[in-house]
């Protein structure tokens, strides 16, 4: 006795109904009963239109904005922003410098002892007179460098503003500057300066989404006003003339009753509109193709106008050649021109 468990059952039909394809459109089925269903349904127009039509719709919901965040939660973000940033700077206006040692003193300057030598004489005074400072004073070079002072903690802008730190005459400080647009670490941002940034973000997707959309309508319209330029064919070639028509490269120019000329052109090609999936799977289904049996597809001219070449299998000698327009599948049009059968 077999203890194998039976294959899920395919649902019926057609008809179909919504339930069934919105659950093979989610991805419910397992990959076997989709794999059959999809099969099944791919006979049936109006299935197939139902299929596109919620494909079409997922597509346009996922392209909708994100929701604001709702006015209730976005004050309770703003009074505990606001609360944190009370209490750091409440925290720094505690912090104490720490105090130098008592009974410090710098020490006294000496002048250095004059060695003996012989006596020299000048005639003239020196022109580079030293004078010998007061007693008491300490010159610039021997005076003590405030060590008890956390300069790195309680004065971070000569190291980090945009102005360099000078440790002594003429000796600049080393290190890395930080610029002057960027608070030091530790510094709490105010709340109006983080939604200020905010502003500024959200305002620099919204130019770059605009750009975005300027140039596809751009790069549409060129496409749509390109010059057609006839092309030609090398010596020895059996196939029909190739055309460049409204910005299609390479299109075949297709010539009512002579499709055979061209099978081997559409035949195992994958180019033009129908190469997207969810266009193809609506333009097949209203025109009543399956996909398995599809052979090619290309973009041609059918007088005078682009169009699109889909062959299709009828049998191991023959085949199907069927000229749609550039509008087929959408909004479920099946916009269907001509077709002929050819030898394979």
């Amino acid at each position: 006795m077999s203890t194998d468990p039976a294959p899920p059952a395919v649902p019926s039909g057609p008809p179909w109904s919504i339930d069934v394809l919105a659950d093979l459109q989610a991805g419910v089925h397992s990959a076997d009963v989709s794999a059959r269903l999809r099969a099944q349904v791919a006979g049936d127009p109006e299935a197939t239109a139902i299929l596109a039509a919620l494909e079409s719709t997922v597509d346009a919901l996922s392209l909708l904005p994100l929701p604001p965040m709702p006015e209730r939660y976005a004050v309770r973000l703003d009074a505990a922003i606001a609360a944190e940033s009370s209490a750091r700077a409440v925290g720094s206006a505690a912090a104490v410098r720490r105090p130098a040692q008592p009974g410090f003193a710098p020490p006294a300057f000496r002048a250095p002892a004059e060695q003996p030598g012989p006596a020299h004489t000048s005639p003239s005074p020196s022109p580079q007179l030293t004078s010998t400072p007061p007693a008491g004073a300490v010159p610039a070079q021997f005076a003590p460098r405030d060590q008890f002072a956390p300069q790195d903690q309680f004065a971070p802008q000569d190291r980090l503003g945009g102005q360099p730190r000078f440790d002594g005459p003429g000796v600049p400080a080393q290190g890395p500057t930080r610029p002057t647009d960027q608070p030091p670490p530790g510094t709490v941002i105010s709340l109006d300066a983080a939604r200020s940034r905010r502003r500024r973000w959200v305002g620099g997707l919204g130019i770059a989404a605009a750009v975005v959309v300027g140039a596809t309508i751009t790069l549409t319209s060129l496409n749509q006003s390109g010059s057609p330029s006839q092309a030609v064919p090398q010596a020895g070639s059996t196939a029909p003339a190739v055309t460049v028509t409204g910005g299609a490269p390479n299109a075949l120019e297709l010539t009512p009753g002579q499709f055979q000329q061209a099978y081997q052109q559409i035949n195992g090609a994958h180019s033009g509109p129908l190469t997207d999936p969810l266009v193809s799977a609506a333009c097949y289904g209203a025109n009543q193709i399956a996909g398995a049996d599809v052979l090619g597809v290309t973009q041609v001219t059918f007088k005078g106008r682009r169009a699109s070449a889909i062959a299709v299998r009828v049998s191991a000698t023959q085949a199907r050649i069927v000229v749609v327009g550039l509008g087929c599948g959408v909004n479920g049009a099946k916009a269907a021109l001509d077709s002929e059968t050819v030898a394979r």
